[in-house]
């Protein structure tokens, strides 16, 4: 009789303010896992992206003034073009107005 009963409220009845009060709290620490984990994957985007471009801008410096082969240039190119590819992901935040 319990689940006919149960049935009958959850499918007959219109939600009471109480059952919206804990589906609006459920909602709500969905939202914030959501943002935490969101947060999270940026963050390693960035540290990603910011260890790729200082790898090939070292690179760059220590190949300065060095004549090196045309497809490790390409390589170089290839790897320049990546990251911007990667930083466009991320779009940068504009400063804050005083």
């Amino acid at each position: 009789m319990k689940r006919v009963w149960h049935w009958f409220r959850s499918h007959c009845l219109p939600a009471t303010p109480h059952d919206l009060e804990k589906i609006e709290r459920r909602m709500a620490l969905k939202v914030t896992e959501l943002e935490a984990k969101l947060t999270a994957i940026a963050d390693q985007f960035s540290k990603g992206i910011d260890e790729v471009v200082a790898e090939i801008q070292t690179l760059k410096d220590a190949l300065t003034n060095t004549e090196i082969p045309s497809a490790a240039q390409a390589s170089i190119d290839r790897l320049d073009t990546l990251a911007q590819k990667l930083d466009a992901l991320n779009p940068d935040v504009p400063p804050p107005t005083p």
